[in-house]
């Protein structure tokens, strides 16, 4: 009987779990992961969750069933070795798992910034449904929230913790707001957002240190804090596959079919995933929604003994203060096309490159996404005024 192993059960490795038991897989699959909860959807986390609009329940992935033909069995634990030679895996607790197929689905970790003091109590992070609890609570009580970091989960919990009366304080050593996704203008105006709703954004400096009631920026000043948030971003979570992984590297390099390279038994899918990507010829890590739930997907079918690879178009949302803000692509063209009027709140801005789209930021205009992507994929020749022209309909361009 073919033993498929599957390591992490997050989102990622909970549906590759899912779908090959509905796909009809005739074997054994062992899902194993470090949380007790079920595998679970993580972006609710910074939103619904923390503002207690949702419960855990709501987010949380279908309870896999085993068969006759298909054995199924969830297992809380670390793995901290793979032997690909031998196809085994060891865990903390000193068991050894054979496979006869791996599935790498670990994730990501939060960062942890060297900084003095991030180890205390009242210091944060936000990766799990029990991280999140934990802030919750915090949030709850707190009078002076700041938050190291203005990316997507530090501006989210900004947002969330506007519901919660607290006085909030957002510090980004970058000059503009989620500058790895967003253009400048984008960036400009979502800190724009924030600042009206009263957050005191301070970009461009960073934190010394980190005090029982307060944290001191690297210019002296010093910001009330009952509450610390560290929103630093996440590194891939391949500790345990120094086997398989060349130290340094930025997630677990695949092939167009998943497979790890040099293993053709061993797949990684998700946020840990370094894959490579047919559309922009190079190799990406998406810490994505829609990358974990397709890919997940993908490597399943692969596992079935399908044949088609994986490429995907990099796609996500934030929802902030009442606003929906979606980006596909990337904002790395040559120059912007603004559709609107982004002090409205809808607005389209292309980013190109040459007479290609290459990425778009889109206000409130989600409807808009369907059509920008097929631009892009089908590498359609556009010209400014055609995508500037609020007249000149997207659909009819793709």
């Amino acid at each position: 009987m073919t033993r498929v192993l599957i390591v992490g059960a997050g989102h990622a490795g909970g549906r590759v779990a899912q779908h090959l038991v509905e796909g009809g897989f005739a074997g054994e699959i062992v899902l194993v992961g470090e949380e007790v909860h079920i595998p679970y959807e993580r972006p609710a986390l910074s939103k619904e969750f923390l503002l207690g609009k949702q419960d855990v329940a709501e987010f949380s992935l279908p309870v896999c069933e085993a068969s006759e033909a298909c054995r199924f069995e969830r297992r809380v634990g670390r793995v901290t070795s793979v032997d690909p030679v031998e196809r085994t895996v060891s865990t903390a607790d000193g068991e050894t798992i054979e496979w006869d197929r791996l599935v790498i689905a670990t994730g990501a970790d939060a960062r942890r910034p060297p900084i003095p003091g991030n180890d205390l109590s009242h210091v944060h992070v936000l990766r799990t449904i029990d991280d999140a609890l934990r802030l919750k609570s915090a949030i709850t009580a707190a009078k002076n929230l700041v938050i190291i970091g203005a990316g997507v989960i530090g501006l989210e919990v900004a947002s969330s913790a506007r519901g919660h009366g607290v006085a909030i304080c957002v510090i980004e050593p970058a000059e503009r707001v989620m500058a790895r996704i967003l253009s400048p203008s984008a960036s400009h105006w979502l800190a724009e957002q924030h600042r009206a709703a009263g957050t005191d954004l301070r970009l461009g400096r960073g934190v010394s240190e980190i005090h029982g009631d307060a944290v001191i920026l690297d210019d002296g000043s010093v910001i009330a804090a009952d509450t610390v948030l560290l929103a630093t971003g996440a590194a891939p979570a391949t500790a345990a596959f120094a086997s398989v992984v060349a130290a340094g590297a930025d997630g677990v390099p695949t092939d167009a079919h998943c497979r790890v390279e040099g293993h053709e038994h061993i797949y990684a899918v998700g946020d840990v995933a370094l894959s490579s990507s047919p559309i922009y010829g190079r190799a990406l890590r998406q810490e994505t929604w829609r990358n974990a739930e397709n890919q997940a997907q993908a490597v399943a079918q692969i596992l079935l003994g399908g044949e088609e690879p994986y490429s995907e178009l990099p796609w996500m949302w934030t929802d902030q203060l009442g606003h929906n803000i979606q980006v596909v692509g990337f904002c790395a063209g040559d120059r912007e096309v603004v559709r609107g009027d982004p002090a409205t709140g809808k607005a389209c801005l292309f980013q190109l490159d040459g007479d290609r789209l290459v990425g778009a930021v889109l206000l409130g205009e989600g409807k808009q996404r369907k059509h920008v992507e097929r631009l892009i994929l089908d590498r359609v020749p556009v010209t400014d005024a055609q995508l500037g022209d609020p007249v000149q309909a997207l659909k009819a361009l793709a």
